[in-house]
């Protein structure tokens, strides 16, 4: 089954991101990263929300806060993305697009972008792949280069992509921070363990 968007349009758009990881800006302080792009919202839904450990993150939300997981042990609000007919402000997916197909995934997008209302923001975070951890568990199927998903949101609607690499505080993070810099230019090899990336509907 196509999934609507084909690489021809992916590598247009793959085109506007940096070429190399290093290009991407790396930040501490994943969930506090994306929960900064949900302050305007007023109704988010969480995809792959698991026990909802992110609800805790966002102690001073006081609007509409929807889960959806495909665990039928989990209590949830949804456990299908196809019976979802509400709009949101904002969908947050922690971890999850590694987990899934493709072709899956793709029709994920497409799907949260008729989800989000005008404006909506798109909030992922994923290992990346360019880190020795995206294999370290054996549910991770499909890997997503952070210039790859650029173009992969830009080609399914979304607009002002950002995306950051994540690492992880720790003492001398300046002098550690340095030397990753080099190891990664010489080997190729990224520092930054996951990447969060943002996409908005016109």
């Amino acid at each position: 089954m196509r999934s609507g968007v084909s690489y021809a349009d992916v590598c247009r758009y793959r085109a506007e991101a940096p070429e190399g990881f290093l290009g991407f800006p790396a930040v501490c302080g994943r969930d506090q990263l994306m929960a900064s792009y949900l302050t305007a919202a007023s109704r988010i839904l969480e995809i792959g929300a698991g026990e909802r450990p992110f609800r805790n993150v966002l102690e001073q939300f006081n609007g509409i806060y929807k889960t959806m997981d495909v665990d039928p042990d989990q209590q949830q609000d949804y456990h299908s993305i196809d019976d979802i007919a509400e709009i949101f402000d904002a969908i947050i997916m922690r971890e999850v697009v590694e987990h899934l197909p493709r072709d899956l995934c793709f029709q994920y997008f497409r799907k949260i972008h008729r989800l989000l209302s005008p404006g909506g923001v798109l909030v992922l975070s994923t290992p990346n792949p360019f880190s020795p951890w995206m294999w370290c568990d054996y549910t991770h199927i499909s890997h997503w280069p952070p210039r790859d998903m650029h173009g992969i949101l830009r080609a399914h609607g979304f607009e002002k992509v950002e995306i950051f690499r994540i690492i992880w505080p720790s003492r001398w993070l300046w002098l550690k921070k340095i030397y990753w810099y080099g190891h990664s230019r010489f080997f190729k090899i990224d520092y930054a363990g996951s990447y969060v990336a943002v996409g908005r509907k016109p």
